[in-house]
């Protein structure tokens, strides 16, 4: 099967490269690096499945933490961060050890968008669309809603990283730029 090169969902703001809006209070950028998978997996009822897990992902983080490896995303859920020609590999590695239990891991990649917000003005933009307090904690996250898009909210030391539904991307782009 012919694989085709991965699209950028907001190329038309771009003319077919990665979106970037640099303004000098704020910058927008659309990273198209990474790759994610959605394990969903109750580990207070399957909790030797951890180590399985961990062993091949990394350790996977508590209630609103994030790593470079591991999103938290609810009680039982995370999304793996992984480079996009990797995702599907892991998602199988991971689904593999499951042994048909009630845990799933499954490719995200093409299902998700990451704007990568920063500048000066980057808090007061992203402050008048949410109602979340906007921690500088770096490894902190938010799952919340801004412009009226579900995102999950990165705290990135002065910087944020939204990720967001492919179909609500560009809708949140053009919201974020106005």
């Amino acid at each position: 099967m012919h694989e085709l090169p991965p699209l950028s969902v907001l190329a038309r703001a771009a003319g077919g490269e990665p979106a970037r809006l640099p303004t000098p209070a704020l910058s927008l950028a659309e990273r198209r690096d990474a790759g994610f998978v959605r394990l969903s997996v109750d580990l207070k009822r399957d909790a030797d499945l951890r180590g399985g897990i961990e062993a091949v992902a990394g350790p996977l983080p508590g209630p609103n933490q994030w790593s470079e490896r591991a999103l938290w995303q609810g009680p039982a859920e995370w999304l793996l961060a992984s480079a996009p020609d990797a995702a599907q590999a892991l998602a199988a590695r991971l689904q593999s050890g499951f042994d048909g239990r009630a845990a799933l891991a499954n490719d995200a990649t093409d299902g998700l968008v990451v704007i990568e917000v920063s500048g000066p003005g980057a808090r007061d933009r992203l402050a008048g669309g949410t109602g979340v307090a906007l921690d500088p904690a770096p490894g902190r996250l938010a799952l919340t809603r801004l412009g009226d898009v579900r995102v999950t909210l990165l705290f990135d030391g002065p910087d944020f990283r939204l990720i967001v539904e492919r179909s609500l991307a560009d809708y949140l782009w053009s919201w974020l730029s106005r």
